[in-house]
């Protein structure tokens, strides 16, 4: 009797399941939830030795501060951990963010070892001159590498030794900036240097200096 209560009961369960809903793509990944659930439920509730304990922060069915702590068994994954593989690859990606971090840093350097190497240091005899006829001798506004001054140039006379066009960096002078020789000057010979000015009395003003000048090797 009991026999027939039992399978009349699991006959009206069986009539009542919607089979249709079960065997949708939705219905299977709900079926296998259900089950995965119950083998970690089951799993917990053993308290064997030797499993990880995982922490899940994902929220469970809409509650968004819901936690839960949850034992694996090495049978459930296979030979893999996934919380030492979740760590090992945070490991890599942090390695590879600080990587990133410090380009800039390193491309920095190597732009100021760069430009160490193509910049050396001369000490010289600094003065300032005009296109005046008592700092030229004469006064067509001409420089020796025939550029006509005009308004607002930066230049100097230098040496022979710097080639027209080699520039140089003069503390004080077009505000640190890279300027260019374009001129000579006949006492103007191994490390002296003459700046140009607009006006006499802004060359005079200058007067005479010792200065470290950035001259760029080509």
């Amino acid at each position: 009797m009991r026999s027939n209560m039992t399978g009349s009961v699991l006959g009206w369960l069986f009539r009542q399941v919607n089979w249709g809903f079960f065997l949708s793509p939705k219905g299977l990944a709900t079926l296998i939830l259900a089950i995965g659930g119950c083998a970690i439920w089951f799993s917990v509730g053993n308290g064997e030795q030797g499993h990880e304990l995982i922490s899940l922060s994902r929220p469970w069915f809409g509650q968004s501060d819901n936690r839960a702590e949850v034992r694996l068994q090495d049978s459930v994954i296979g030979h893999s951990d996934p919380v030492t593989e979740i760590q090992t690859n945070l490991s890599t990606d942090n390695q590879l963010l600080d990587q990133l971090r410090t380009l800039p840093v390193m491309v920095e350097q190597f732009q100021q070892q760069t430009q160490d190497e193509k910049w050396v240091t001369v000490r010289m005899r600094v003065t300032g001159y005009c296109a005046c006829t008592k700092c030229c001798g004469k006064d067509d506004g001409i420089t020796a590498n025939m550029h006509r001054i005009r308004a607002g140039d930066v230049l100097v006379a230098a040496d022979k030794k710097f080639r027209f066009g080699t520039q140089m960096m003069i503390p004080g002078y077009n505000d640190g900036q890279p300027v260019k020789v374009m001129d000579r000057g006949r006492a103007i010979k191994g490390n002296r240097l003459d700046l140009f000015f607009h006006s006499h009395a802004e060359a005079k003003r200058f007067g005479v200096k010792y200065m470290n000048v950035r001259v760029k090797v080509s």
